[in-house]
């Protein structure tokens, strides 16, 4: 009796360590700091219209919002087509291939307008912070419509120390039902 207790202890530890690594399997297909690489898929959902006279439009919190309505604290994508028209511009549902992606790092400085003359002490410190922002360029390919170049995903504004990469889930989030994003399996 006391060897069919064993047996049936061991076999419940058994279980709960495959039933535990199953969820932390199905937890981290999608790490947080994966990016896009070659070979992903970008597939636009919706029609969205880059207004005239510009090359860009922007998403953020799955909402189409003007560049001078992003809230910079907060994630944002915005698609990028190459050419300039007067005319607003069409980018349709379809499929993209990711060519390429490139990680950078946008500086914001903050500037004080010129002082020719102080009574302070002499203070190396402007008193502004300098703020980053993590920017993934992911260049697309589609034959369909190959006026639409990249799709760039940024983090939000915050201090160098501070700053971080966009998630996928910032990524996912920032584009809604606009777009999603499929990995390429590696």
């Amino acid at each position: 009796m006391k060897h069919i207790r064993t047996m049936n202890r061991y076999y419940l530890l058994v279980l709960t360590f495959l039933l535990t690594t199953g969820c932390t399997t199905a937890a981290t297909t999608d790490p947080a700091y994966v990016i896009p690489t070659a070979g992903s898929v970008i597939k636009i959902k919706r029609s969205l219209v880059v207004p005239a006279g510009q090359t860009r439009v922007y998403l953020q919190h799955g909402q189409v919002v003007s560049k001078h309505n992003l809230d910079r604290y907060y994630p944002s994508c915005n698609l990028e087509v190459w050419k300039l028209r007067q005319r607003p511009t069409t980018i349709r549902p379809g499929r993209f291939s990711v060519a390429r992606t490139v990680r950078d790092i946008d500086f914001m400085v903050q500037f004080k307008p010129l002082q020719l003359a102080t009574l302070n002490q002499v203070n190396y410190d402007d008193g502004g912070q300098s703020l980053i922002i993590h920017v993934v360029h992911m260049q697309l390919k589609s034959v369909q419509q190959p006026n639409v170049y990249r799709l760039t995903c940024r983090s939000w504004q915050d201090f160098p120390h501070e700053a971080k990469e966009p998630t996928m889930a910032d990524m996912r989030e920032a584009l809604g039902n606009y777009a999603s994003i499929r990995l390429t399996s590696r």
